[in-house]
């Protein structure tokens, strides 16, 4: 995808997880993680090693210590999702979730790959950044059938993607980083929807939403 290819000079449009929460939020996030969890567990989060097979996002970053490799496991998926972080560098700093476009991480089409300067842009924020590194073609969305036939070889196993982003990851993510109640979740292209869509479903958890170039229904 071209636009995928282009993504590196939007970055600076992202400032909404930049200005929006860095900044003291007046009314913010009332709404907690346990409040829309409806029972589901926490994600248990643990380190994501660099080993041989690792995608190109890891071996990237794997000696820049401002991008941690964590794994967040889903309950509802039944395995574990590998997550990039950019960490603030701090405790009590706010959270955006940043959403891959179509073919993510597993095409290597992923904001680290793609745009290498979003760790610049971010690291000096004040803001974490979590970007979910597998979900490619799924729109983030949580699927009837479990084993869908679309996509073969991306979309593997149960996709249930709404339960893991909104009742399972940030319950684990957000204590696990020493987060505060601030958070934001923003994407482009495939993504640009789920956002829009995942902050419908949670009203008042999200302080703020980005969609770039996605197809809103209005």
């Amino acid at each position: 995808m071209k636009f995928l290819r282009k993504i590196a000079a939007p970055v600076a449009a992202l400032a909404i997880g930049a200005s929006a929460l860095a900044a003291p939020v007046a009314g913010a996030s009332t709404v907690k993680p346990s409040d829309i969890s409806f029972g589901a567990p926490a994600s248990a989060i643990t380190p994501l090693p660099v080993t041989g097979n690792s995608p190109d996002w890891q071996t990237k970053t794997q000696n820049d210590p401002r991008v941690k490799h964590l794994n967040a496991y889903s309950t509802a998926m039944g395995r574990n999702i590998p997550l990039a972080v950019i960490s603030a560098g701090k405790p009590n700093a706010p959270t955006l979730y940043l959403l891959n476009g179509a073919g993510g991480a597993e095409q290597n089409m992923d904001w680290l790959v793609r745009a290498p300067g979003i760790v610049d842009f971010y690291a000096s924020k004040g803001v974490n950044v979590v970007i979910p590194q597998e979900g490619a073609f799924s729109y983030y969305i949580n699927w009837d059938n479990p084993n869908p036939a679309a996509a073969p070889g991306y979309l593997k196993g149960t996709q249930k993607w709404e339960d893991f982003l909104l009742r399972e990851l940030p319950g684990g993510i957000e204590p696990y980083l020493d987060a505060n109640d601030n958070r934001a979740i923003a994407g482009f292209s495939m993504s640009a929807t789920s956002s829009l869509l995942l902050a419908e479903k949670a009203p008042g958890f999200f302080d703020g939403v980005g969609s770039f170039s996605g197809c809103a229904e209005t």
